[in-house]
């Protein structure tokens, strides 16, 4: 996995709940848009928060998580890289199925979607 050295500096904000063991690791995958568009994904989860690169846009963010339950968990992705390309502050939806995969949805601040991702733990 290609992690940009920027984020490397970027601190992640403190978690006041704890991510659940199935949450954390490393994930990969690809995510669509509405119109079609479709991308990477490379995302690492840990305890007190996410990083996650875009490397075909290419951005890279953070997640600052909200709520986790045992099969999903709610962030808002920050931007560390990319903010021509991609769209900072959207909130999230991660939630892992009974077969481990986890599906990430985005949703733009009027509650459209904004983009689906399906991801595999690596």
């Amino acid at each position: 996995m290609r992690v940009l050295p920027a984020l490397l500096l970027v601190p992640l904000p403190a978690f006041a709940q704890v991510l659940p063991v199935d949450h954390a690791g490393r994930w990969s995958g690809s995510g669509t848009q509405p119109d079609g568009q479709s991308w990477l994904i490379e995302l690492v989860m840990m305890a007190d928060g996410a990083v996650v690169v875009y490397p075909d846009v290419p951005c890279a963010a953070t997640w600052t998580y909200a709520e986790a339950g045992p099969a999903f968990l709610t962030a808002t992705e920050h931007l560390a890289a990319g903010f021509d390309l991609c769209v900072d502050n959207l909130p999230l939806r991660a939630q892992i199925d009974s077969k481990g995969t986890m599906t990430v949805t985005w949703t733009n601040p009027d509650g459209t979607p904004n983009a689906t991702a399906r991801l595999d733990r690596d």
